[in-house]
């Protein structure tokens, strides 16, 4: 399973390079970003809302795009 809530709170909360998470969690750097760049089309700050699971996190659609639609992001 990713890690999605220690990538969030390590570099939203500890201010943490993709590099720095990536050899944190066990992953690419680039794993890294993907997961950054999709918290930040859907609007996902840290802390987590309360009751937000990391299924429901990765279950999150991001078209091949990048573009969301309009009430697309609602966990």
């Amino acid at each position: 399973m990713r890690k999605i809530f220690d990538v969030l709170r390590l570099s939203l909360e500890g201010g943490r390079s993709h590099r720095e998470i990536a050899r944190a969690i066990n992953a690419s750097p680039t794993t890294v970003g993907d997961l950054l760049r999709r918290a930040k089309l859907y609007g996902i700050t840290w802390p987590l809302p309360a009751g937000l699971s990391e299924p429901a996190l990765e279950a999150q659609p991001v078209p091949a795009d990048g573009t969301v639609e309009p009430g697309s992001a609602d966990p």
